[in-house]
């Protein structure tokens, strides 16, 4: 007989997914994998990576140096891959396509033992013919597979980027003309704007930002800084004029200086550096506590000293000395640092020519001023203001009494008088009757009678579960609003909190699914090579053989049985000991201690059978939670059994014999009895051996450092 490699030790059928410690591209190289569009050198790859088009990517070299060898290894394997298919289309001796037939096998049958052993890997394919249905649908999917892999890789990649802060591309615009800048705003900026007000700010925010940060930036920026010192900007009276007659003047096409003073007084106050920063700023700037949401760390610069420093910045580059009277009566307004109320047309911002610098600051700090940190270790205060509460922590609190209007830290009320205390719910919630008691009692007033107090506190109850619920709700609802539409929950939002201001935890959860579509995308390639190639007889039979697992095929791991689940009780290291142990060794042979270790295995019986019936009908959601509750049931029976037997063979007075000290012995290094009572289940209804802290810790986040 033929001799085989088998198919499972060349094509394992689970591997791997990882994005640590490897380098994933953002760039799929789809038109640079041909033969006649390969880069040969460093050169060729750095002008074609650097897109010589409108937007130039201008990147740094350590990251060029690794985009290079991933370019290198993606060549390396579509080479291999194409190789692959070659050798699959000719056959496995050289021979036509689908020429593996029974004379080839049995042509190759007397070959000397070295070259077979050679040519083990051909030995061990043996495809299945061109024209084969099935080996369409493989080979299509293994084409949808790599597809779905480079996918991820490029997703995978660009969250790399936000990694590495210092390697993030620049995207230059200096080629860019108008045309392409209103396209990118519109695609980046206003299909996604919630209010077309945000977009005059951040512009203006940008023009801030870049101009206080001008020393920061090499030589390669200064396209970017002739756009800031080239915006118009409209003078304080332009206000006026914007609400008159006459919309298409020139002062109307354009925001005001009084409004660029304020962002600019926002950016010098709270050090703004980048988007991120911006976006909390912006969110808080008009609200009515916004110097407490945005006291940063450091403390935000002295009001007086930023105006000052405003104005004399002002004063100085002035130019028309003469027109120095002219706006002296302005300059109060000019210089009120006040939020802007009103904006002219959104449409003038790319429309009109005037406004074309700030345009393409605009775009220009949307493609490069984000930036991968926590705003909220600058802005501590803003936190609790912008970001809604999870809903674990929401949970939390509901069962622990507090909606909005009650809390768990607050203080109970004192008894006694009116009895106010005999009104509070259990645990530390306040009871409105209570309150009102307190209150009654400070200002020496007649106590309530119960019925009155019992009528506050069911009324109470009601709203109190009303908001609660509502408040749920919200959070939800709000969430879902922030994660984007289902079809596209990745897509970039630029006007989200989402996106903004918890980049951890996008990274996170974003990491979280391209895990599971890569190793989808791994087992559908791997399932497809059972479609390219033939199977042979052992490997047939070897298959029949195998006992089904979950996860692979419909059945579980293993069958319940009530033998099962006893073993799984009897396993316990407690019950173990007690009933084989302890019981035995310490029993003076009366028939007290023979019916104790016969109430044991009784008990322990029961626990099985329930546990078994639960599993039996666990797919059943109706009886689901009434065997839950059985179980919990005979799980408590036994727990106070094994703790009473162990409590009574530790405390029992030492008559001298050793091997009582040494039964004691054994019981106290097994530590806590852990008891059976709400242990944690599987999907199939089987008890675990996993605890609640552990799933804690297996579902954390990554920490980034």
């Amino acid at each position: 007989m033929l001799r085989r490699v088998p198919v499972s030790a060349v094509f394992p059928y689970i591997r791997t997914i990882t994005s640590r410690g490897q380098f994933n591209p953002i760039h799929d190289f789809s038109e640079s994998l041909e033969e006649a569009h390969r880069a040969r050198n460093v050169e060729e790859f750095t002008r074609m990576i650097t897109n010589p088009g409108p937007m130039r990517v201008g990147y740094s070299s350590d990251y060029l140096d690794w985009l290079y060898r991933a370019y290198q290894s993606k060549l390396l394997h579509y080479d291999a891959r194409k190789k692959e298919e070659t050798r699959l289309n000719v056959g496995p001796r050289g021979g036509s396509p689908g020429s593996s037939t029974l004379a080839s096998s049995g042509s190759q049958r007397y070959c000397r033992e070295g070259e077979e052993e050679e040519r083990g890997e051909d030995l061990a394919h043996f495809s299945r013919p061109p024209h084969s249905l099935r080996r369409r649908v493989g080979e299509a999917k293994r084409r949808e597979a790599q597809r779905e892999l480079d996918a991820v890789a490029k997703a995978q990649g660009m969250l790399d980027l936000f990694e590495r802060q210092p390697h993030f591309p620049t995207i230059h615009l200096s080629r860019a003309s108008r045309f392409h800048l209103v396209e990118l705003f519109k695609t980046i900026l206003l299909d996604r704007a919630f209010d077309t007000m945000a977009v005059w700010d951040k512009a203006l925010l940008y023009r801030a930002i870049l101009q206080e940060r001008r020393g920061g930036y090499p030589p390669s920026f200064d396209y970017i800084f002739d756009a800031v010192e080239k915006t118009v900007l409209a003078g304080s009276e332009s206000t006026d004029t914007r609400a008159g007659n006459h919309p298409s003047s020139p002062p109307a096409r354009t925001p005001t200086e009084e409004d660029y003073f304020y962002f600019l007084y926002l950016v010098k106050r709270y050090y703004v550096d980048n988007a991120v920063e911006g976006h909390v700023v912006l969110r808080c700037c008009r609200e009515p506590n916004a110097s407490e949401l945005l006291f940063s760390n450091p403390p935000p610069k002295e009001d007086k000293e930023v105006r000052a420093s405003i104005q004399s910045a002002f004063l100085r580059n002035r130019k028309d000395g003469d027109a120095e009277g002219a706006e002296q009566g302005h300059e109060e307004r000019l210089f009120s640092f006040c939020a802007p109320t009103r904006y002219p047309p959104i449409e003038f911002l790319w429309k009109c020519e005037e406004n074309l610098p700030l345009l393409t600051i605009l775009v220009f700090g949307e493609l490069n001023l984000m930036v991968s940190e926590n705003p909220f270790v600058k802005y501590p205060n803003a936190h609790a203001f912008l970001t809604r509460p999870y809903a674990e922590a929401e949970e939390e609190g509901i069962r622990a009494g507090g909606g909005r209007g009650a809390s768990a830290s607050s203080p109970k009320p004192r008894g006694g008088g009116g009895g106010g205390s005999r009104w509070d719910r259990e645990g530390d919630v306040l009871s409105l009757a209570s309150l009102i008691v307190e209150r009654r009692r400070h200002l020496n007033l007649a106590h309530i009678p119960y019925i009155l107090a019992s009528a506050l506190d069911g009324r109470a109850a009601d709203l109190r579960r009303l908001q609660q619920r509502y408040h749920r709700e919200d959070i939800l609802g709000f969430q879902r609003l922030l994660r984007g539409d289902g079809e596209s929950p990745a897509e970039y939002l630029s006007f989200s909190d989402w996106s903004y201001l918890n980049p951890n935890a996008v990274r996170a959860e974003v990491r979280d699914r391209l895990q599971r579509r890569g190793m989808e995308a791994l087992r559908l390639y791997d399932t497809a090579t059972n479609d390219l190639f033939r199977v042979g007889f052992e490997e047939a039979e070897m298959t029949s053989l195998t006992r089904p697992v979950e996860g692979v095929h419909t059945l579980p791991s293993y069958i319940p049985t009530l033998p099962h689940f006893i073993v799984q009780i009897t396993k316990d290291p407690h019950v173990a000991c007690l009933l084989y142990v302890v019981l035995p060794s310490l029993s003076p042979r009366t028939g007290e201690e023979e019916g104790k270790s016969q109430e044991m295995q009784r008990l322990i019986h029961q626990l099985g059978s329930m546990l078994h019936r639960m599993a039996l009908e666990f797919h059943k959601q109706e009886l689901r939670r009434v065997n839950k509750q059985k179980v919990n049931v005979a799980a408590t029976l036994l727990d106070n059994f094994v703790r009473a037997e162990l409590k009574r063979c530790l405390t029992r007075p030492a008559e001298g014999a050793e091997e009582e000290e040494g039964v004691k012995g054994i019981l106290r290094r097994l530590g806590e009895f852990r008891p059976f009572e709400g242990r944690m289940l599987d999907e199939s209804g089987f008890t675990t051996d996993a605890r609640v802290e552990d799933y804690t810790r297996w579902m954390a986040p990554p920490v980034t450092k």
